[in-house]
């Protein structure tokens, strides 16, 4: 299963500077996302957009409205040390993953100008 999302960075963007961005940036995001997105000389505001893409193509991928079978701290976006995106699953998402034979996630994310992107493609168990 393929999963596909963009979103408007600069609707992220507005959502963090408001009022509500810190509540916000705890409902979404992981504390090692927020840690990854936010250090000093990053793309900020994209890097978080392009991270909601993924949770967001990943419950696409999934089948699911993700927001309403898990929480999207459930999906995290981790980089390696050459800053390779992998999706690491939590708690209700991982169940529903596995309840599906999905082992794990291929995904690919990126920002141009005002949208950020990412798709993410399920890899089935025992594949």
């Amino acid at each position: 299963m393929l999963g596909l999302d963009a979103v408007e960075v600069a609707r992220i963007k507005k959502i963090i500077d408001s009022g509500s961005g810190q509540h916000f940036l705890r409902k979404v995001f992981t504390p090692q996302e927020i840690t990854y997105c936010t250090r000093s000389g990053g793309y900020r505001y994209e890097s978080l957009a392009a991270r909601f893409a993924a949770k967001e193509s990943v419950g696409k991928a999934l089948g699911v409205g993700i927001m309403t079978e898990a929480d999207l701290t459930n999906i995290e976006v981790v980089n390696d040390a050459k800053g390779k995106p992998s999706i690491v699953l939590h708690e209700k998402a991982l169940a529903l993953a596995k309840a599906q034979n999905i082992a794990g996630f291929a995904v690919s994310l990126s920002h141009a100008g005002a949208m950020a992107f990412a798709v993410c493609q399920a890899v089935p168990s025992g594949k």
